[in-house]
């Protein structure tokens, strides 16, 4: 009966310290998730917004470098490179995945043609032409960086439910080795306890 009791501990102490483990790698997973979703619908916008500038300027032709705002212009590059740069080493290294490999793979393109056309116009603010070459890339690349940002979003979307419903069904297997276990208490020990003091009692 004591090796019962010995046993029952311990594996209760495993059930406990293990479950209290699995559910905080969970929750940092379900947060480091969400943050990649968050920032990549922050790229569309910053894409947008590079877009906006861009367009909004080119309606004043000659008079764009009075109304393009290059530092708000810098300011969301320079976001829109670090946030590119932070999901570009998340997905090598933590989305073992194709899809979002090839995704990211083909955004990257679009993105470093925006990129490079928005530097280019901040480093030379005076030239009419080169604020026209970053219109019209900025036109031919921006709908698909959306897009393709978009399929990526979906994709880390779906890579979580994944891991999530994994998640679920861990927690199923806890469930019935739980469930196993206290049966196991109940029939091995408790009762055969309490029969004994009944026992005893009666002596």
């Amino acid at each position: 009966m004591k090796k019962k009791i010995i046993f029952a501990s311990i594996f209760f102490l495993l059930i406990t310290v293990s479950s209290q483990f699995i559910f905080h790698l969970d929750i940092k997973r379900q947060s480091y998730d969400t943050k990649i979703i968050n920032i990549s619908g922050k790229q569309r916008t910053y894409s947008q917004q590079i877009t906006k500038i861009a367009l909004y300027a080119n309606e004043v032709k000659n008079l764009y470098r009075y109304y393009i705002d290059l530092d708000s212009l810098s300011t969301i590059v320079d976001d829109f490179s670090q946030d590119n740069y932070y999901l570009k080493n998340i997905t090598s290294k933590n989305y073992k995945n194709e899809t979002t490999d090839a995704l990211f793979k083909e955004n990257q393109v679009y993105f470093n043609k925006i990129v490079n056309a928005a530097n280019r116009t901040i480093d030379n603010p005076d030239s009419q032409e080169i604020f026209e070459e970053f219109v019209t890339k900025i036109k031919a690349n921006e709908a698909k960086f959306s897009a393709t940002m978009d399929n990526l979003v979906n994709e880390y979307e779906a890579i979580s439910k994944r891991k999530l419903a994994g998640f679920r069904k861990i927690l199923t297997l806890y469930g019935v080795v739980t469930v196993v276990f206290l049966i196991f208490v109940i029939w091995f020990i408790i009762i055969p306890l309490y029969k004994k003091s009944k026992t005893l009692e009666s002596h």
